[in-house]
């Protein structure tokens, strides 16, 4: 409630669900930025499997779910591109749908504190993205991820 309140610009012309529905799609482009590679240049569908692979790698890795969190994080970038393009329409009676909102903003929040635990490890030269991606494909890679993660050094 307090998104609604406190910015304007989620209220969407009163409609509190509609509101939601722009603060999800906003949550998800803040976990794009996190999360994927800056250029766009991925086949048709391919940004949903890289986000999903990204947030398994990134968030399942602290829950020790990787494949689950793949799949649960490419469902919500899903939903992210239905509302955008208009496939799906939010709707007050909808609580799964409703409940969706609410997953993503803590996927960001997730993604957002393991990005901040991480940024001593990444750089222009290294960033996190490529080393989500490096640590889809190897599980040294991920060990490293998760040690960091812990609280440790990626030595």
């Amino acid at each position: 409630m307090l998104e609604e309140t406190a910015r304007p610009d989620s209220w969407h012309g009163g409609d509190p669900i509609v509101g939601r529905a722009h603060g999800f799609v906003r949550c998800m482009a803040a976990a794009e930025r996190i999360l994927l590679p800056p250029e766009h240049d991925f086949e048709k569908g391919e940004i949903t499997t890289t986000f999903g692979r990204h947030a398994g790698v990134l968030l399942g890795a602290l829950f020790d779910d990787r494949d689950g969190t793949n799949e649960h994080a490419a469902g919500l970038h899903r939903l992210r591109g239905e509302l955008l393009h208009g496939r799906t329409m939010p709707d007050a009676q909808d609580k799964q749908l409703l409940d969706r909102f609410a997953e993503g903003r803590r996927l960001l929040a997730s993604a957002v504190y393991s990005a901040l635990l991480l940024r001593g490890h990444a750089s222009d030269a290294a960033p996190l993205w490529r080393w989500l991606a490096a640590s889809w494909d190897d599980p040294q890679e991920q060990q490293k991820l998760v040690a960091v993660l812990n609280g440790g050094s990626a030595a």
